[in-house]
């Protein structure tokens, strides 16, 4: 009896060390997992975070489009007017002037420029006059005359015939650079005048006229004048300084004057006439 009780005491001690390794091992496990657990909880917050940053960086740049996309369609829709940005009739008026002027001045001869700008014109007074006869066919085309016609322009011609007109006239009439003068004066200033005019304009000189507008139109026509000239000419710097000037100054002040005259018209014509005489004045060869 005394040896068997001294053999199941000698073999419980290994019995023991067994179950609590086994334990230490199990309780390893348990924590390792855990730990995983933790690890893989971690990551999918992680993962959750930059997926949730990403949709919200994503839904707000969504947002800014929207809101641009409203607010341009609002600035040009056919309720607009000439107190309105319409910023892409204006972007339209700008990039026709420019790409004539430039075609004219570095590229196209006198006869051909006359016969495109002749067909273009006549094909624009054709178009005019079957969208206000044909309204039916005329909204059809909605979604392109939005961005291009005020409110008035729904039932009488629009500003694209006396362009194109003021554009023909011009280079018939005049030299070339005097033409070319006038027409980017139409181009730029014109528009320029206009936008710096809405967002900025605080002081009212004339009628529908700020003086931050016309100093827009001063200094965008004064830019226009040196550019051509000093391009056009070699020499002649003060001559060209003076003319420039004269030029910017004159036809500012003709822009403020209350005329019921399209100024697609009066702008490129009545620059023309003072770039002609000043240029002459000046003794630069026309």
């Amino acid at each position: 009896m005394q040896y068997r009780k001294l053999e199941l005491m000698s073999s419980n001690p290994e019995e023991e060390v067994t179950t609590m390794s086994s334990e230490n091992e199990r309780e390893c496990e348990q924590e390792g997992e855990s730990k995983d657990k933790k690890r893989d909880r971690a990551s999918a917050q992680e993962k959750q975070s930059a997926s949730f940053k990403l949709t919200k960086f994503f839904t707000a740049i969504d947002d800014f489009f929207d809101a641009a996309i409203y607010r341009f369609k609002r600035q040009s829709s056919p309720n607009a007017t000439r107190y309105n940005l319409q910023l892409g009739r204006r972007l339209f008026h700008f990039s026709n002037g420019a790409v004539v002027a430039t075609m004219y001045n570095l590229f196209l001869e006198h006869r051909q420029v006359v016969y495109a700008l002749g067909l273009v014109a006549s094909l624009l007074y054709l178009i005019e006059q079957i969208r206000l006869a044909y309204p039916e066919i005329a909204g059809k085309f909605r979604w392109f005359s939005n961005f291009l016609l005020r409110a008035e322009e729904e039932i009488k011609e629009s500003a694209a015939v006396p362009y194109s007109m003021a554009l023909l006239l011009t280079i018939l009439s005049f030299p070339k650079v005097v033409a070319v003068i006038a027409i980017y004066t139409l181009a730029f200033a014109d528009p320029m005048s206009a936008i710096i005019g809405i967002l900025y304009g605080k002081r009212k000189i004339a009628r529908n006229k700020t003086l931050e507008g016309s100093l827009a139109f001063f200094v965008t026509t004064l830019a226009v004048c040196l550019l051509v000239l000093l391009t056009t000419y070699d020499g002649f710097y003060w001559a060209i300084i003076k003319v420039s000037v004269m030029v910017a100054l004159f036809s500012s002040m003709i822009e403020l004057l209350p005329i019921r005259i399209d100024d697609n018209l009066t702008i490129p014509l009545s620059t023309a006439i003072i770039a002609w005489i000043f240029c002459a004045m000046a003794g630069l060869p026309l």
